[in-house]
């Protein structure tokens, strides 16, 4: 993987190719990840292709936003594992590849003769990224996870919402394995450019929603006391929490005693400032019904947004509870460019920029089977072999 100068000019990670044989979400989300930074990606799919391909509506061009959403910037090629002639395929690209991402059931690969000990004897310098539910070593290994019931076995799923255990608004989980893995994956690249030498990661579902049960697990580490529901409120600061206003709601976050004296200046609350109960973060917290019950009353006669600005302004951080599409179209978020138009799709940016590479023009989600022939051309393949391969797509497409 050494890069020259030249080489690096136009993207990080333009010189390193990805093979994605992962569906659902955590396994594409990390290939995006890599695929933004200018990776080629190959999604190796089923003739089914992916599931989230069919996760809708709303779709677009027969196209589900779920899946357009995860698999971006990819080249898309379509195999039959059962068919001899589709792993002589997968074979060549393993061959060609510096990363193999999957998470198929544990013993699944082994069907296809892709078993750990030939990765490691024939492709030396693969790095082997392996996404299951529950972890190699778990009583859980064969079965499947998704990210809500990850959610709820984690414990994650308990500390959110207020009344009731609820999973987060998004599949968190999913996505910071994503993440990780996309992180490990890089770790590992850098790493092999002083071994020579590749390498098997391993990591689950389960493993990373325990890795984000932040500050709650420390917390139950230290008092021995299971975490409590508690809405939108801060286990260990207060005040942080959502008021209400006159229309929206507002999250106000004061870390410290001076931001706590700041906002009560700001609300016309100087009372509340001098009150003995609330001197420090501990009395807050000892005595936070009744000091959200008292702030609520000042809250609420202002206007979100035209508070959270004055708040921010004088250094106490807050933000009127808006809408997604409210979110999307705000002044600042605008001039960050975390929006990208094409003709048929948007895209949530990479939320980070570096200053020596230009951010990367990102292309559709493929269609299934969209790269085959292009992919096929680059391999040892007669072209008997070529044409029998986009054959078999061909029937099978028909068939569904």
């Amino acid at each position: 993987m050494a890069i020259n100068s030249k080489q690096r000019q136009r993207n990080i990670l333009g010189k390193i190719r990805v093979l994605d044989l992962s569906r659902i979400l955590a396994g594409p989300f990390c290939t995006q990840i890599l695929s933004d930074q200018g990776a080629e990606v190959i999604k190796l799919e089923s003739p089914d292709g992916d599931e989230t391909r069919r996760w809708g509506p709303p779709f677009c061009n027969r196209k589900s936003a779920y899946f357009a959403g995860v698999n971006r910037n990819k080249k898309s090629i379509v195999l039959d594992l059962r068919e001899k002639i589709s792993l002589k395929v997968l074979h060549q690209l393993l061959s060609k590849s510096d990363v193999l991402i999957e998470n198929f059931k544990f013993g699944d690969l082994k069907k296809f003769g892709i078993s750990e000990r030939v990765l490691k004897s024939k492709y030396p310098r693969l790095i082997h990224c392996q996404i299951s539910g529950f972890g190699a070593s778990s009583e859980f290994r064969s079965f499947p996870g998704y990210d809500a019931a990850i959610q709820a076995w984690s414990g994650l799923m308990s500390i959110n919402g207020s009344v009731e255990a609820t999973k987060v608004g998004v599949p968190i989980v999913d996505l910071v394995t994503g993440q990780n893995c996309a992180f490990a994956i890089m770790a590992a690249l850098f790493e092999r450019e002083f071994s020579g030498r590749g390498q098997k990661i391993e990591t689950s579902l389960i493993e990373n929603a325990f890795s984000i049960l932040h500050p709650q697990a420390s917390n139950y580490f230290f008092s021995k006391k299971a975490p409590a529901r508690l809405g939108n409120t801060h286990p260990n600061i207060a005040p942080y929490d959502m008021f209400q206003t006159k229309k929206l709601g507002i999250y106000i976050a004061c870390g410290n005693d001076r931001q706590f004296q700041i906002l009560c200046r700001t609300i016309k609350a100087k009372n509340l400032g001098e009150d003995l109960r609330f001197q420090s973060n501990e009395l807050r917290l000892k005595n936070r019904v009744a000091l959200q019950k008292n702030l609520q009353k000042f809250i609420g006669q202002y206007e979100a947004r035209p508070l959270a600005l004055r708040l921010l302004k004088s250094g106490v951080p807050a933000g009127p509870a808006l809408e997604l599409p409210e979110a999307l179209r705000q002044k600042q978020v605008l001039s960050l460019g975390v929006v990208q138009k094409g003709k048929d799709e948007s895209f949530i940016m990479p939320p980070f920029q570096f200053s020596r590479y230009k951010r990367k023009k990102m292309t559709s989600s493929p269609e299934l089977g969209a790269h085959s022939l292009s992919i096929l051309e680059t391999l040892d393949l007669s072209s008997l072999e070529v044409e029998k391969i986009l054959l078999q797509q061909r029937r099978q497409k028909s068939e569904r």
